[in-house]
């Protein structure tokens, strides 16, 4: 159980130590640093006019994001009280794996361009197992409003569960999403922390 266990850590950081190119730092990556397979996504979500965002954390989970003002415009200069949705497309690697994706929309009331609150967030979380098979918690959220701006996290952990008796069976990482809103742009942005 113990070897088992060493044997999984040390994937996990070999995978984390590949997957850095060598001059970039562990949240920061841009379209260079992605693999082809990663880049692909990149581009099926520019070719839907996403506002593209690349994050990765600690546990070497890199998380590609696409998102996009529903609203046609932007926020309404007559308008006291604006309700905007964004459509949101993620895909979700451990390493170069795709392992899950993360679609839905989210829904902010802005108020005088001066407040935002998180009205609604329907995403759905959804396991894609092509190379690594992968379980999932059931997301949990937490909606605050801070000066300007409103922000939702999404937090999940996932435990890969396949290839049997692979050398990364039974890993668990963590996935925590940042989604904010700045009240007096009406833009969003999406992080990992």
């Amino acid at each position: 159980m113990f070897k088992k266990l060493m044997l999984s850590t040390f994937s996990l950081v070999l995978l984390f130590v590949l997957s850095i190119p060598l001059n970039a730092s562990p949240n920061e990556l841009t379209y260079n640093d992605l693999s082809t397979e990663q880049k692909v996504t990149y581009k099926e979500y520019s070719a839907k006019g996403y506002d593209i965002s690349i994050s990765r954390n600690e546990d070497g989970v890199v998380v590609i994001s696409g998102s996009k003002r529903l609203n046609n415009g932007g926020i309404s200069i007559q308008a006291e009280v604006e309700t905007v949705t964004y459509e949101v497309n993620q895909s979700v690697y451990l390493g170069n794996y795709k392992v899950a994706t993360i679609e839905g929309s989210l829904t902010a009331k802005i108020t005088n361009y001066s407040s935002a609150t998180i009205t609604s967030y329907p995403l759905t979380l959804k396991p894609y197992g092509v190379y690594l098979g992968c379980t999932f918690t059931q997301p949990t959220y937490s909606n605050t409003i801070g000066s300007g701006y409103a922000k939702l996290v999404q937090s999940f952990s996932g435990t890969v569960q396949s290839p049997s008796g692979g050398a990364m069976t039974g890993t668990t990482f963590p996935v925590k999403m940042n989604y904010t809103v700045t009240a007096s742009t009406g833009n969003i942005s999406i992080t990992q922390s």
